[in-house]
């Protein structure tokens, strides 16, 4: 990639529920390509996910989420005029900033990564999100995790598997509400990241002019390149696969989920289907 004179760096931001590669995707960006700076969750990014949380909620004055996006990013990309000619954040953190980020970069990228909820939430449950300091901070800090009752109509209490399938339905619905209608959009689903062929890493980045480094191939941007075959952050947990899921708990995903699911292409097995109908 050609050296541009120093301008501000045009800026990609990669989008998602969680559970899908995002910190792989910084690291494959960053260390493959001269000139191109990418970063995974880069604080504040806890701020970050409250005023998203709280903006779906209907719970923040757009100004506050305009004044930290000036503060804690539009600077960051500033002072990266003469270091990069791409700054990439792979953050599912900013999911409800996108219309905010596209006013200050207008050439924004948007790259949405999707995921089968039924494996996301089984990657959740085995990753401890339900453990710990995360479950504190989801018990105690306001707009920690999604709020329904806005978005989805629902004011009871949820299940700990309503909660993701909530957060999954929440985020990914906004990342395309706000970012789908863009010519520089992208929508990838994470079994295409890890394919053989890793055919949803090339499509990022044909998406991003960027030529598809792989583990073979010429130099990158480091010495230590990154292979677009490395393994994924696995689980720490086993938790139990959707066709050990009972019935009732299937129908709940599909209820959140399942308008997204069919048009993501989830959802379409004859085993999934038979779960709904078992009564």
């Amino acid at each position: 990639m050609a050296r541009r004179d120093p301008v501000a760096p045009r800026v990609a931001v990669v989008l998602s529920s969680g559970r899908t590669g995002t910190q792989f995707l910084a690291r494959y960006f960053d260390a493959n390509f001269d000139h191109v700076i990418a970063r995974h969750e880069p604080s504040p990014s806890r701020l970050f996910r409250i005023l998203s949380n709280a903006r779906v909620a209907g719970a923040v004055d757009p100004q506050r989420l305009r004044s930290a996006l000036v503060q804690f990013r539009a600077r960051r990309v500033e002072s990266l005029r003469e270091r990069a000619d791409l700054y990439l954040e792979s953050n599912g953190l900013l999911y409800a900033f996108v219309d905010l980020m596209t006013e200050l970069w207008p050439d924004l990228s948007v790259v949405h990564v999707v995921r089968d909820p039924r494996d996301a939430i089984r990657s959740a449950l085995g990753h401890g999100n339900d453990r710990g300091l995360k479950r504190l901070a989801g018990a105690i800090v306001p707009h920690w995790l999604p709020d329904p009752r806005r978005t989805l109509g629902i004011e009871r209490p949820l299940t700990l598997v309503e909660r993701y399938a909530v957060a999954w339905a929440v985020i990914n619905r906004t990342i395309q509400q706000q970012g789908g209608q863009g010519p520089h959009y992208l929508r990838v689903r994470f079994e295409e990241l890890v394919d053989e062929r890793a055919s949803g890493l090339q499509a990022i980045c044909a998406h991003l002019e960027l030529p598809f480094r792989d583990e073979d191939g010429e130099g990158g941007g480091t010495d230590a390149r990154v292979s677009p075959h490395q393994r994924f952050n696995a689980s720490r947990h086993e938790a139990a696969s959707w066709t050990d899921w009972s019935p009732g708990e299937c129908r709940t995903v599909q209820e959140l989920c399942g308008e997204l699911m069919q048009e993501y292409g989830y959802g379409g097995e004859p085993e999934w289907r038979a779960k709904l109908e078992t009564t």
